[in-house]
């Protein structure tokens, strides 16, 4: 889990939900130290990891400007999947900025000057 998802906090519950039920919470990292010292945890056992990592604050100028980049040589859903993926914003975010950005450009582009 921590190769694929990162350092992420995490915890690991043993016989949840019963009478001796017992939690050990810190990051992946942390916890894999634990339990190489502790040894393999017995009976019923249940990790649960926290979701993606607090995402990067990015401006929506300095957003504009990657996704402008990537719009002259990627389709729109290209673009979004790419910057998404560098900047660590939401897809979401990504495609209604690349969006009004790609309308934009097409209507500057066929204005007459």
């Amino acid at each position: 889990m921590f190769e694929i998802l990162g350092d992420r906090p995490a915890a690991v519950v043993r016989e949840m939900t019963k009478l001796h039920e017992e939690v050990c919470r810190d990051q992946l990292s942390s916890l894999i130290l634990y339990y190489e010292k502790q040894g393999t945890p017995r009976g019923e056992i249940v990790i649960i990891v926290g979701g993606f990592p607090d995402r990067q604050v990015v401006s929506d100028e300095s957003l504009d400007q990657i996704i402008k980049s990537y719009l002259d040589n990627f389709s729109l859903r290209d673009t979004t999947t790419k910057v998404s993926l560098e900047t660590k914003v939401s897809k979401r975010r990504v495609y209604a900025r690349a969006h009004n950005l790609q309308k934009n450009m097409r209507i500057k582009a066929t204005k007459p000057i």
